[in-house]
């Protein structure tokens, strides 16, 4: 069966983009020569996740540290962010973290 890739983000490593794509409880990592991890599921990558963060991700994003990748997933108006091996923040409103939102998630513009 087709599915639709739900969130799409890269991230330059070793000189070239590698990106990672979401779908329903999917991810697959590829480059422009192929994929380099997955597909597999969410829930056995990254089985510390809340359950709710283990499929139809709305949207995501990479940044490569020292330590590894640090995603941030987004589900609703919750987001979450881990490395390959823990949480390092959240899951939280994504107005605890950036209240200037709140307004705008409301519809309302000054």
């Amino acid at each position: 069966m087709a599915r639709n890739i739900q969130a799409l983000t890269a991230v330059m490593e070793d000189g070239r983009w590698k990106h990672l794509a979401l779908a329903g409880d999917e991810y697959v990592v590829f480059t422009d020569e192929g994929i380099k991890d997955g597909p597999g599921s969410i829930a056995r990558k990254w089985s510390f996740l809340p359950n709710r963060f283990q499929s139809n991700i709305d949207a995501a994003a990479v940044v490569g540290q020292d330590d590894g990748w640090h995603y941030t997933f987004i589900k609703g108006n919750e987001r979450v962010v881990f490395t390959d091996k823990k949480i390092l923040d959240g899951p939280s409103s994504v107005t605890d973290k950036w209240p200037f939102l709140k307004d705008f998630l409301q519809g309302v513009y000054a």
